[in-house]
């Protein structure tokens, strides 16, 4: 019970009211949001690197063993940190990466999405 309640009483633990999980749950909503673009069947991970963060994206939704790009992604990421830069990175550099940021909250607008990239998200 005493390391329950030390856990339970922790600054940064949040209790729901309700025992499912929602990202309304989260403390400044979802770290990654879909705004817009095409329809896709992807994953995204967001990883620590020493530049900043690195978004990889995998897109899972082709036909056969084909897969054309993706003809827009809109994504919104919110990161610890003020982003300074962005790129993309993709096996076909064909990809093209439109981004603003807005306090912690960075938006990105993928144009010719592949079925693998990532954007760095730098310092």
């Amino acid at each position: 019970a005493d390391r329950r309640d030390r856990l339970t009483s922790h600054a940064n633990l949040t209790a729901a009211e309700t025992p499912s999980f929602s990202v309304d749950a989260i403390p400044g909503g979802p770290q990654l949001r879909v705004t817009g673009g095409g329809q896709t069947d992807a994953a995204a991970t967001l990883q620590r690197i020493a530049r900043g963060a690195a978004l990889h994206i995998v897109r899972y939704d082709e036909v056969g063993d084909v897969s054309a790009p993706l003809e827009l992604l809109e994504l919104e990421v919110r990161v610890p940190f003020d982003v300074a830069s962005c790129e993309i990175v993709d096996p076909l550099k064909e990809a093209t990466l439109e981004w603003e940021r807005d306090g912690s909250l960075v938006r990105l607008r993928i144009r010719n999405v592949p079925l693998y990239a990532i954007v760095v998200l730098s310092r």
